[in-house]
């Protein structure tokens, strides 16, 4: 289920026969006894009879509301499927986009490659500074929400692939090389909480033209440890070594606290290339 605040009767309100609070039966009661406003949106059911989460695509069955919700993040309007990810705390996740854009800096013939990229949100927020932004996810819903958000927005410098992100990389590679594209790419990637799959690590590392990266990360003490390990060790021989091509050095990291009052929080790290065989 999604939700998003706001003003006003919502659509979900109408399909349950809420009246804004006449009588008090779309008000939520809270933790020690306080009332808050019903501003649920949107209400979806998803049943599934598996043992770990869902297939991607499974479907969804739209209870009251509407498919999608919708926020905004720096300026730009989102609109977000159940299926795609989609940072919940957005007055935070503006901080944690406007820390990657400061130290991402692309410059104006770069081109930006956003891994793991979801509704688009980072690689849109940062089109502007760059030449051309690239979007990869392995989510189908989550790309054409991705492809829907650049177009709301006027966004025409931006292609989201549903693809695996090494394959992508390698045709912006191929394109660079052959001068049919930017030869210098500037990289984020956002994984889920396992880290990245090492086929990204390895891509990562044998980019040509990719001298910086910025990472994201919701696991900083567990997969970002490891994936850091990876991206900056010597480099290794070998066809199938995760790594080959000359290793990246951590440069600096800083959290963003998305989940007040919890022990989670969102870690962004800026790695650059280090130069020659070292």
């Amino acid at each position: 289920a999604g939700g998003a605040g706001g003003a006003g009767t919502t659509a979900a309100d109408a399909a349950m026969g809420a009246d804004d609070g006449a009588d008090g039966e779309d008000d939520l009661v809270v933790a020690g006894g306080g009332v808050a406003h019903n501003r649920v949106t949107s209400l979806l059911l998803q049943v599934y009879d598996g043992t770990s989460v869902p297939p991607p695509n499974h479907p969804c069955e739209v209870l009251a509301g509407d498919s999608h919700i919708a926020e905004e993040l720096l300026g730009l309007t989102f609109t977000v499927s159940a299926d795609s990810f989609f940072q919940v705390n957005s007055g935070a996740a503006e901080l944690l986009y406007s820390k990657v854009r400061e130290w991402a800096a692309p410059g104006p013939k770069a081109a930006l490659l956003d891994v793991c990229c979801g509704t688009g949100t980072i690689g849109l927020t940062m089109a502007t500074a760059a030449a051309r932004v690239v979007g990869v996810d392995m989510s189908a819903p989550g790309i054409e929400d991705a492809k829907r958000n650049a177009a709301a927005n006027g966004v025409t410098n931006a292609t989201f692939l549903c693809s695996k992100a090494e394959d992508a990389m390698k045709q912006l590679v191929a394109a660079g090389a052959a001068g049919d594209g930017e030869a210098e790419f500037v990289g984020v990637v956002d994984p889920p909480r396992g880290g990245l799959h090492p086929n990204v690590t390895r891509a990562l590392r044998t980019c040509k033209g990719l001298e910086r990266l910025v990472y994201v990360s919701c696991n900083p003490m567990g997969s970002f440890i490891a994936d850091c390990v990876k991206l900056c060790a010597p480099k290794e021989a070998g066809s199938r070594s995760v790594m080959r091509g000359p290793p990246f050095r951590l440069v600096k990291a800083v959290p963003v606290d998305l989940f007040p009052q919890t022990a989670h929080t969102e870690l962004v790290a800026l790695f650059e290339r280090v130069g020659g065989d070292e």
